[in-house]
């Protein structure tokens, strides 16, 4: 899973976005920790949670997976991006964050912006979303890790034909009818299809990597999709929650096995999700699929999860950009990182998420503001130790003679 050369994007297609979702994270910290109206449950409908929840869902989770994917797709399938892959990157990206704009003045001011960020950002998915299966259905490989992509890449076609008939719903046009139009059915194609689907596809080939763990059972991984993807499509909460269990359970079986070292602070984030996954399994088991299940798989389990894989891959990318070509002259790859910041922003993030629950558990509207202070500090200490990585990358290829395509003969 190294990448080579050949395989490379330009790094600011990853870099850029995931600091975009730095200030999208704390602006929906900052909402949720006073939309108090999520704790009588008079959330739809709510600006101030309606605008957290898509700032983390479109603003962090899924800009993160779109950006990140647009170089880990070339590395899972083994070949070099496809022509105009770059070009299509852009001005997915620039749809995305724009329509995600426009989305959320339209949801506080009403009018045409809704539809247009709307429809943005589902054009803007969309083309993404072409342009990745493509490129998976063209490669050959590592089987188990596209089927879980191209799964939820088809559960993100699904929940956005649902996203659109809301959104056309809320401006008076009836697209679907009333018994199979519902939030829950979006959120649960988006969130657990579409990001669970991407998250646990490439985990199951990035956490293992970066512990320096065996990858997880092919059996357990592959009951896991059953179970996950036909809970999805059938409509059965019980049969997901029953996946999450089994794919959590392969992932800490790998992890469990892994070499003797003590555990980073990003592989740290992303076991904390898992952990965060399996709660949610428990309460969709127990309760179905409510709010407190969303708000926990939001919080809980996709952002520490991420935030956890974007702490070691960007130093790594950073590294192998910078220094690809010279490694012996390179410095090591952790000595890009800060000491204490890493561990602090997976702390603010688990923190917070745990927050969040015991914010819906007890009505207690204080922790809900703690759960918010929490999160934007967690997100303040991701931005800062990108920043940092980034800074001392520069430097460091200064010191060594020149910095990409400018080396010192």
């Amino acid at each position: 899973m190294r990448p080579d050369r050949a395989a490379l994007v330009d790094l600011r297609l990853v870099v850029w976005p995931l600091g975009v979702t730095a200030l999208a994270e704390c602006a929906a910290w900052v909402l949720l920790a006073r939309a108090e109206g999520v704790l009588s449950g008079a959330w739809f409908g709510h600006p101030d949670l309606l605008g957290a929840t898509h700032l983390i869902t479109l603003g962090v989770l899924g800009l993160a997976i779109q950006a990140a994917g647009w170089q880990l797709v070339p590395v899972v399938t083994a070949r070099p991006p496809p022509s105009g892959w770059s070009r299509i990157a852009w001005g997915c990206n620039a749809l995305l964050v724009g329509g995600l704009l426009a989305l959320l003045s339209g949801l506080w001011r009403g009018g045409p912006l809704l539809l247009v960020g709307a429809g943005a950002v589902i054009g803007g998915l969309t083309l993404r979303m072409v342009a990745v299966v493509l490129a998976l259905l063209s490669a050959q490989g590592r089987g188990l890790t596209r089927a879980w992509l191209l799964a939820a890449e088809g559960a993100l076609a699904a929940g956005l034909v649902f996203a659109g008939a809301l959104v056309a719903a809320r401006a008076g046009h009836s697209v679907l009818p009333d018994h199979l139009l519902g939030i829950g059915r979006h959120a649960s194609l988006l969130l657990g299809g579409w990001v669970g689907g991407w998250i646990l596809g490439l985990g199951g080939v990035l956490l293992p990597m970066f512990a320096v763990a065996p990858e997880p059972r092919g059996a357990l991984h592959g009951l896991a999709w059953l179970l996950w993807f036909g809970g999805l499509a059938l409509g059965w909460p019980i049969l997901w929650a029953l996946g999450a269990a089994v794919a959590v359970t392969g992932l800490l079986d790998s992890l469990r096995r892994r070499a003797r070292r003590g555990l980073e602070a990003g592989v740290l984030g992303a076991a904390l999700g898992l952990l965060g996954l399996l709660a949610v399994a428990a309460i969709v088991g127990a309760r179905g699929l409510g709010l407190a299940a969303v708000a926990l798989g939001l919080t809980g389990w996709g952002l520490p999860f991420l935030r956890g894989v974007a702490l070691r891959v960007v130093p790594f990318l950073s590294w192998v950009h910078r220094f690809g070509e010279h490694p012996r002259r390179a410095p090591p790859v952790a000595s890009l990182l800060p000491r204490a910041l890493p561990g602090l922003s997976v702390f603010g993030s688990a923190a917070a998420g745990v927050g969040v629950a015991a914010a819906l558990w007890s009505g207690e509207p204080l922790l809900l503001r703690a759960a918010g202070t929490l999160g934007v500090f967690g997100t303040v200490c991701f931005a800062l130790t990108l920043f940092i990585v980034q800074l001392r990358c520069r430097l460091a290829a200064l010191r060594e003679g020149g910095v990409a395509g400018m080396e010192a003969s």
